[in-house]
This record gives structure tokens, sequence and C-alpha cells, in this order.
């Protein structure tokens, strides 16, 4: 047969026929689908109709009509009327509005289609606290995040800082200690910006505030403002961003009685391993010493390490100081609130009690907390309310502090008796020990170092509606604190095991009493207008607002030596020598404008403009007043008629802002001379007292500024499974404060602070959330990670070169030492690298990093980083019927810790870690650790990067199983609702840190009070 048409002759001819074909194939197979090419066309009818509310039959504007499995629709007119054309009976029509439930019909045989749509009343709730009012989630544009009093509840967290911690993305919560009384976490919010206070602003019930205080059951939710498109309506006072508290708040209906109490064990979360078998000691010791210097005689004799070789408890002990110094520790919390209201009154009081051990002996917490909130309505255009809020709060803690006594536990060798039969304090019968040691369980428990603090917020508003749409409120609001700090150092003896000699105990002034009392009051006026306006498809709100802060803060202390040795009278008019007293009070006062204004059209169509005008008593009159300006853009994606046929997408939002804060947590009056009392002179030959100037000043000091920028996209899906938040912030600030170099010509003046450095930070955030239920069944999971990608020092004249480095170019806060190599293994290797000729195998290698032919100080760099590349934390929950399993976790990667009290063995006589089993000799080689010497060994105990560890850790911050009893169960006893918990928090930490814990303070090398690994029993039960 002859071929008609071939295409053999192209190029890829076999692969474009192959196309060909498949491309009439699917031609042919969607002619089919549809019914074949016979079938007549559809014929056409248009619909119409009115979209209204189920709640008041109004029509609904903006309103989309699409016809299902297209992207063929209209949207509603200013009455709710629209109309569309549409092909066959067996066409579907969805109707969709933000705030309400999605509505589908079929066509069928009609012409006119009304529906009612009803209010998504899940969506309608979701509303989010902001700076000064309340927005729904849907409408805001700028980065604000939320955390529910359901990521708090049963946690054993004893103060409010903790509840931020592993649950949002872009706030980095650092607990660096586990004291009671002292176990508040440091919040930053996108980064360090500033060389000085990078705190957070805290407003509680729309004051300022505290987390410390506030009792964590009385939580309501809590909002993060991140970027400056929300935070700027806070002006000066939120460069750092905003945390905004809310307080649970009484609800219409009887009075309800809430009771929620745990008890629970604490334990640290790690203690070093010290080496506690004494003869072992002294051998390492010995070891130690001879590799310093072959021909030095051995402080220990051989004699001696046999004698402890045949243990007595009395003589020759084993001693383990942290076993003897920390414990397992209790923690009670018991929670009752009573709740209810009327039409025209709610109400919500609780009272609360915290009773908190410490883990090391010495410290404890105990703490009563009183809340009231009241709201009534008087009329409907009137209503006002208040917030109360008590505290008082008991403190203990060692004379010297809890950090001093824990590194001299730490330290303690094992040679040392702890207490002698008869149950007085030991010492050692060693002479090349100091038997005047510092004993670590006296200093722990004698004497008393206690605080007494009391606190007492409130506030009073009321709001009147003075035309439809336009309210006017009134807030006034008081913080009261007062403390008062008692130190007693009595005189105590150990003694000589063998010979009963008595020796005083050289750990604090003898007999020494003080007293410290500090008092703070601070009065908040906050006075706003505000007007809302919907028309047609454009919906407006506007308020401006007037805010004046003023504060006084007083200090007095006195303390005098000579009370009576009996140890027993712990007054100040009991003492007899060295009296002293000093004090201080400090006003400072802050007053402000403010407004905001939101316009969305369409409900789709988002603006946002906020300014705030702040002057500050902190700076002088020519430099006191700055404006401060933000705005921001939303763009409801989802509300397009292009997605609306895509209905696994319920929410899709982009959002941008620009904007500018400030900060004006500096030392106050900088601009003014500073004069030093005690300045003694000569006057006609003799000493007499006097005053000088010590510091310069500055009279154009001002605060500093933040300019930060926002983009970011926002997705609900799925009918509220799948929730997504991306944000990308920069965050530049300016004039930030440091000192400067002065001529030596003027004097022994300190330098004044001087408006002239620059911090940036750039980062990216992601918040995902999954929940689902499946029959009996639910389920979810909660993730939230923050990438700081950049944060760098961009101007600083005068560097700051420390082991904490601040300096143009670099990170901010970064370690700044000489940098390690390995060790040497042989003579070769030394004489290799020619810049340690007097080192020895077994010593660490250093970097001669400026090439000099020597290592010194000038060989510093950059060896890591105090600010984490990386915070994440993610949850899982799991629940069946009324039994529910949750876990939390958190992490931070690529940061960086000091571990010098843990690396150095033997620094100044102390113990020794386990660790040095594994040092370096002429069997055992490695390039991890050096051969044993004392920390006071210069060559290798240099401030270097062996002293820096990796501190990144994975945590399981909270886990609880939980089960809630059905109320048929539990209606006889009058309950309506009953829940038993199991919790532990911080039980488990993945990390390579080999310190004492990964999560303190990264330059803190010893005296840090371990975290805690805290379980606990608990019950909710509502009468």
């Amino acid at each position: 047969m002859k071929k008609l048409f071939t295409m053999e002759f192209l190029p890829g001819a076999k692969l474009l026929s192959k196309g060909v074909f498949l491309m009439l194939f699917l031609a042919n197979f969607a002619l089919v689908a549809n019914g074949g090419i016979s079938e007549p066309h559809m014929q056409e009818k248009t619909i119409t109709g009115t979209v209204t509310t189920d709640e008041d039959n109004t029509g609904l504007p903006g309103v989309n009509v699409i016809l299902k499995g297209t992207s063929i629709g209209t949207v509603t007119d200013i009455e709710g009327n629209y109309k569309i054309d549409v092909e066959g009976e067996s066409a579907i029509l969805v109707f969709s509005s933000v705030g309400y439930a999605v509505e589908e019909l079929a066509v069928g045989n009609k012409t006119v289609i009304d529906v009612a749509l009803t209010p998504d009343i899940k969506a309608l709730e979701e509303i989010v606290v902001v700076g000064y009012g309340e927005q729904r989630k849907v409408n805001i544009t700028g980065a604000v995040a939320t955390i529910d009093k359901e990521l708090i509840e049963n946690r054993p967290i004893t103060n409010g800082t903790q509840a931020l911690q592993g649950v949002t993305a872009g706030v980095f919560v650092h607990q660096n200690s586990g004291q009671p009384g002292n176990d508040a976490a440091t919040i930053r919010i996108r980064g360090f910006g500033t060389l000085g206070n990078n705190n957070a602003l805290i407003i509680v019930d729309g004051i300022q505030g505290s987390l410390n205080d506030i009792n964590p059951n009385d939580i309501e939710n809590i909002s993060v403002l991140k970027d400056a498109a929300s935070a700027s309506i806070y002006g000066v006072r939120g460069a750092n961003g905003v945390v905004l508290v809310t307080t649970k708040r009484g609800k219409k209906g009887k009075m309800s009685i809430n009771y929620n109490g745990y008890y629970g064990w604490q334990e640290a979360t790690t203690l070093p391993d010290v080496i506690t078998n004494s003869s072992q000691y002294m051998e390492m010791f010995n070891e130690a010493v001879l590799n310093e210097d072959p021909t030095a005689t051995t402080p220990f004799t051989q004699d001696q390490i046999n004698e402890f070789n045949t243990y007595d408890p009395y003589v020759t002990p084993n001693t383990d100081w942290n076993d003897l110094a920390f414990r397992t520790a209790k923690i009670t919390d018991h929670n009752v609130t009573f709740s209810g209201g009327t039409d025209n009154v709610n109400y919500a009081v609780s009272l609360s009690y915290l009773n908190q051990e410490g883990i090391f002996i010495g410290t404890d917490k105990e703490r009563y907390n009183i809340r009231i909130n009241l709201d009534s309505k008087v009329s409907e255009k009137f209503n006002w309310g208040i917030s109360l809020s008590g505290s008082q709060t008991e403190i203990n803690e060692p004379t010297g502090g809890a950090g001093a006594t824990i590194t001299n536990a730490m330290r303690a060798a094992p040679m040392h008796v702890p207490f002698l039969e008869d149950g007085r304090y030991g010492n050692t019968w060693l002479s090349i020990l100091n038997k005047n040691y510092q004993h670590p369980i006296s200093m722990a428990t004698d004497g008393e170092n206690n605080d007494q603090i009391g606190q007492v917020l409130g506030n009073i508003f009321a709001e009147l509606e003075i035309v439809k749409g336009l309210k006017f409120k009134q807030v006034a609001g008081v913080q009261r604190y007062s403390s008062l700090n008692s130190k007693f150092a009595p005189k105590e003896f150990s003694y000589d095991p063998k010979t009963f000699t008595p020796g005083a105990i050289e750990n604090r002034s003898w007999r020494d009493m003080e007293n410290a009392h500090r008092d703070l009051t601070r009065i908040e006026l906050v006075s706003t207008l505000t007007y809302q306006k919907t028309w047609d498809n454009h919906d407006v709100s506007a308020m401006v607002g007037y805010n004046q802060i003023s504060s006084r803060e007083d200090k007095f202390n006195g303390g005098i030596n000579g009370l009576p040795e009996n140890n027993q009278l712990r007054e100040l008019d009991a003492g007899s020598t060295s009296m002293a007293t000093g004090g201080s009070s400090l006003d400072l006062g802050l007053k402000s404008l403010f407004g905001r204004l939101n316009y969305i059209y369409n409900n789709r169509y988002l603006f946002e403009a906020n300014l705030r005008y702040d002057g500050s008593s902190r700076f002088a009159k020519e430099n006191r007043w700055g404006f401060f300006p933000s705005a921001s853009l939303g763009w409801i994606i989802s509300e397009e008629a292009f997605l609306a046929s895509s209905y696994w997408i319920d929410n899709l939002k982009l959002r941008v802002s620009y904007g500018q804060l400030g900060n004006d947590q500096i030392t106050p009056f900088q601009y003014l001379p500073t004069i030093s009392l005690g300045q003694d002179y000569t006057f006609n030959g003799q000493m007499v007292g006097g005053a000088a100037q010590t510091k310069l000043e500055n009279p154009d000091i001002t605060w500093e500024t933040s300019i930060q920028k926002n983009i970011g996209l926002d997705l609900a899906a799925f009918k509220g499974k799948l929730g997504v938040e991306l944000d990308y912030f920069e965050k530049e600030t300016k004039d930030i404060l440091a000192t400067i170099n002065i001529s030596q010509v003027i004097g022994a003046l300190s330098p004044p602070f001087v408006n002239l450095a620059s911090v940036k930070n750039n980062g990216f955030e992601m918040l995902l959330n999954h929940k689902n239920e499946v029959g009996d069944w639910t389920y979810g999971a909660d993730a939230n990670f923050t990438w700081l990608l950049n944060n760098e020092v961009v101007d600083l004249p005068v560097p700051q070169k420390g082991y904490r480095l601040r300096q143009e170019g670099e990170m901010m806060d970064s370690f700044y030492a000489i940098k390690m190599l390995g060790v040497f293994q042989d003579q070769g290797e030394i004489d290799e690298h020619k810049v340690q000729p007097d080192a020895k195998p077994g010593d660490i290698k250093f970097e001669d990093f400026n090439d000099d032919g020597r290592i010194d100080n000038e060989d510093r760099q950059v060896v890591g980083r105090s600010i984490p590349e990386f915070v994440y934390g993610f949850s899982l929950r799991a629940g069946y019927k009324g039994f529910a399993l949750s876990a939390m976790f958190q992490g931070i990667k690529n940061v960086n810790s000091s571990t010098e009290e843990e690396m150095k063995p033997f620094f100044n006589g102390a113990g020794v870690t386990t660790r040095y089993l594994d040092s370096w000799t002429s069997e055992n080689k490695s390039n991890e650790l050096p051969r044993l010497t004392r920390g006071t060994y210069q060559p290798n105990w240099r401030q270097s990067s062996f002293l820096v560890q990796d501190a990144s850790y994975l945590r399981l911050k909270n886990v609880q199983f939980s089960y809630t009893f059905p109320t048929e169960m539990i209606k006889k006893a009058k309950m309506s609702y009953l829940k038993l918990y199991i919790n532990a928090q911080n039980l488990l930490t993945f990390t390579n840190y080999i310190g004492l814990d990964p999560e303190k303070d990264p330059f803190k090398s010893r005296g840090s009070y371990p975290n805690v690994v805290v379980t606990t029993l608990g019950l909710n039960v509502q009468f």
C-alpha cells in the first residue's frame, strides 16, 4: 500500500508522531467524557437571588457566588443581590464569604435561588488582642502570634515567661535558671536588636506590667506583636516587640467553681559527673602537677593515698558534694476560680498558692496570688469594669547567693569531711588543702537571705458609646511593687577530723546584717476614642488615644557588722561596727498621642496605619519627642473569584508592612553630668570629703530607632484542618547608644554615651498546624521554626573586644578567643608549628591568627555565636474519647556556650570531672582533650575555643497524659468537669554540650543554677 504521508524524514519523527497520537487520544477521551460530540448543546439560563444573613435577614454584599467546578462566578451587590448564567439543571452554586459557613445549592429547575448564610462561629470567635483593642484574625495585616490557654494549662510553669517557650515562631525564650524566684525566662523577639536592653514590653490587661509575678493559671491568652505594623502603636517602648497578656474573665451563667492543682517532684536536668573517689582524685592531682613540671614534688604522698583507700566517712571520706547539696525537691500548686455572671454583671475571682522547694538546698519560694476581674453593663451604651491582682512572694537563697554557693559545691574536693560524727561541720586533715575552705553546706543553710515581695496591679475602665459606632474608653491603672531583702551572715566553724581543731569558715563577712528596701509605684492613664462604620463594600475603623505614665522608685539599704556571736539576734540594732547606709530615688514620665486607621474594601483588601508621638523624660527637652509611624497592607486572595472554586482553601492572605519603633530603655538622665560623693581631697593638710563629676554628659542623647519590614502569607485549608503562616522580616536598629573613646587630657572621667551604633537582623519564620477527627479519635500537630539569617553590628566606631565581641561586620556578642587547632601528638608537630616552642606533647595547639610568630591576645578571632541561628518547636497530640496524650519539643541549633568551669580541672584547688579520665597520654592520644594539667597551667588554659562548646539542643519540654471523665459519670457528685493528668517538664534533653545545661547563660562559666525536670500529678475539677 502506498503511503499518503510520512514524517520519518523529520528529526525525532517517531517521538512527534507519538505525541500527536497522545493528544488526539486525550481530545477524544475528553469528548466522550463530556457526553460525546453528538450530544446537543446544554441550554443556558440565568439564575438570580438574594444572599442574606440568617441572623437578621439583611442583605450581604461582597458574597462570592461560584459555579462549582469552574472559575465562573459573580459577587453580590450592596443589597446582597446577584445574577449568574449557568448551563444544565445539574449545576451547583457555591456561596462563600469571610466569617460565614459555605453553602452549596443545586440549581435544578429553579431560576431564583435565595440563601441565608450562617455565621461561622469559630471564625468569628477568632479574635486577636492587639494594641489598645481587638481585631478579627482574618483582618490582621501585621505579624501577630497568639497563644491560647490550652497551651499553658496544667503545665508546671512557675513564671508567666515560661509559657512562651517553644510555642510560636519568631520568639526566642531562654530559661537559664531553675532557681525558685529567679527562674524567669528572657524573651527575645526577632533577634537581638540593640547593644543594651533587648527586653520586650509586657502589657497585662491593657496596662504595663510584668510576667514574672502573674499566676500562669490566670492567663486567658497571649498576643505577641512582632513587627512594626502591630507594635508601633506603643512607640518608643515597642522596639523589642510587645507581649499582650489577657487574663480570664467571667461569662454569663450560674457561678462555677474551678479547681486546678498538682503535686510534683523536681530534679536537676543534669549535674557534672565529678571524681568522688578521694584516692583517685589525689593520684590525678599528682599526675597533673608532674605533667606541668616533672621535677616537682607531688602534693599527696603515697601513704596519704593509701590511707584514703581505707574508707572512713569521718576521716577519709569519698564525699560526693553534689549528692549532699542537691536534692529531689517538692513542688505544689493550687488554684481556685469562682466565675459567673448575669446579663449585666460578670465576675471572675481566683486564688492561688505555690510552694516550690529548690533542688539546691537553702533555696525555695512561696507565693500567694489573688485576682478579681469584674465587668458591668450599666446600659446599652455604658459599661465599666476592674481588673485587680495581688501577689505576696517569699524567696530564700544562701547568704552569698545561689550562684556562688553552687560554685563552691561543685569545686569542693572529695577528701573534705562534710560532718563529724557528732554533727559538727568537718574539714580535712590534709595540709595541702586549705582547712578554712568554704563549706558548701554551711554556705547554703546557715544564715539568711530572704526576699519579701508584694505587688498589686490594678486598673479600672469605663466605656461609653456616644453615638452609634463612636466609643470613648478611659483606663486608669496602678502598679505597686515593694520588696525587702534581709541578709544575715553568721560566724560558723569547721573542725579537723583528727585533731578537732576549729577553723572559721571563711565564706562571708562574719556576723553581718544587711537590709535593702525597694518601692516602685507606676500610674498609667489611657484614653481612646474609636469609630467604626460599615457601608456598601467599605469597612472603616479609626482610633485616637492619649497615654500617660509616671513612675517613682525609692531604694534604701543599711548594713552593720559585729552582731552577737550566738548568731541569734538578726537586727540592725544588734550590731556594733561598720554601720553603712545608702539610698536613692528615681522619677520617670512618658506622655504619648497615638492613632490607628483600618480600612477594608470588599472583605479582601486591607489597610492599616498606626502612628505614635512620644515624649520621654529619659532625655533632654530638646530631644524628648519622637514620631513613630507604620503602615501595612493585606490581600485576602481566597476571596477573589479565581480562587473561589478552590474548595480546599479556606483563607489565603498576603501581608506586607513597614514601620518605625523606638527604644528608651537606657539608664536615665545621661544628658546630665554625674556628680559622685566620696571624692576625698586634701585641704589645709587634712583629708576632707568632697564631690566631683566622674562622668561626661551628652545633652544630645536620644532614643534608639528600629526600622522594620515584613512580608507574610497566611493559609487556612481543608475546613480548618491545616494552617500555615510564613513571614520574612528585616529589622535595623539605628542610633544605638554606645560609649566613645575620649582623650586622657580630659582626666579620669568616664566617657559619655552617644547615639552611634547600628545593628541589623533579618530572618524567616514558619508556623504550621494540623488537626483532625476520625470517629472517636482526635489528633493534631504544630510546628514553628525561626531562621535568623543574619545578625550584624553595622556601625560601632569603638569596638568592644572581650570574650564577648561587639565589632562592625560581626554578629553581636560573638565569642572572641584564640582558636584551638587540636592537640600536639609529638615533638615533631611542636617543631613544625614553631609558634609554641615551650609546648609539650599533649598540650593544646593554637592558631597564630595574625602570623606574628607567637600566641597572645592578638590572635583572638570569632570562635562561636551566642545567638542561635535556628529556634524551633513542635508538638504532637492525640485523643481517644476521654484519654489525651500530648508532647511538646523545643530546641535551638547552631549556638555556642562557655564551659570554663567544667573544662578546667583542679582550677585553684577545685575538683575534676570524670571526663579527664580520658585525657591525652602517650598511650591514649587524641585531639579532644589535652594532657592532664591544673586549670592554672597557662600554656593550655588560655581563653580559647576549647572552652566554647556547641550548645545546640532538642528538649522534650512537656509531655502530658490525661483522662477526662464522662459527664454522666460525675454528675451525681455535682461536678460538671473532672480531669486527672500526669505531666513532665524538661523530661529529656538531646545535646552534645558537656557543660551543666545548654540553656544556661552562654557567657556564664560557673555558678549556674541547673534547670529542672518536673514531674507532677494533677487534678482539674469544675462544680
